[in-house]
């Protein structure tokens, strides 16, 4: 296993970070945790990168006399960018259904804070939070890659996509009969 840092920096041009050094190490080894740390230097934003990886495994095949080569087969990949069909695999139709609602959630914070979808959670994380429906912090906090930091920024908005309570459902209708009363 491996770690490195990243800098990225914020162009204001594009509105988002930089982020091709993390995309070329995603495309050469498996990424197997990323920890973010945002900062401002004179006024400037950068998001500081702590990237555990490790090379992406390679099979080589032989051939002998009584054999033929085989092709190597694809390897499992690993890494928290996967692609959404093959994050989705194993989840039924309502897991299926909560992972967009939550990744929906996930895009439109992380534009609202400038950030890639993945500095919020990876496709991995989504996955894990859907599988397990944590009902608590606590619970939360055992999925890998969500610290304390994550926990205070995003934990109370994944519990209620998780769990939506009655007085989610009806704060809508609610207040119309509160006024209705008056």
């Amino acid at each position: 296993m491996h770690a490195r840092v990243l800098t990225l920096r914020y162009s204001a041009e594009t509105g988002s970070f930089d982020d091709c050094e993390l995309q070329q190490l995603a495309t050469k080894h498996d990424l197997l945790d990323l920890r973010e740390h945002v900062v401002s230097v004179a006024g400037e934003p950068f998001v500081i990168l702590v990237v555990r990886w490790q090379p992406r495994a390679t099979t080589t095949h032989i051939a002998t006399a009584d054999t033929t080569a085989q092709p190597p087969t694809s390897t499992r990949r690993t890494d928290a960018r996967k692609p959404t069909a093959d994050v989705l695999q194993g989840l039924n139709d309502a897991q299926r259904k909560q992972f967009e609602s939550i990744r929906a959630w996930r895009s439109t914070t992380a534009h609202d804070e400038g950030v890639p979808p993945y500095v919020i959670l990876t496709n991995r994380q989504l996955v894990e939070v859907v599988k397990h429906r944590p009902d608590s912090r606590t619970a939360l906090s055992k999925i890998d890659g969500l610290g304390d930091k994550k926990l205070g920024r995003y934990g109370q908005a994944l519990l209620t996509l998780l769990h939506p309570g009655p007085a989610d459902a009806d704060a809508a209708t609610s207040q119309p009969d509160a006024e209705a009363t008056s």
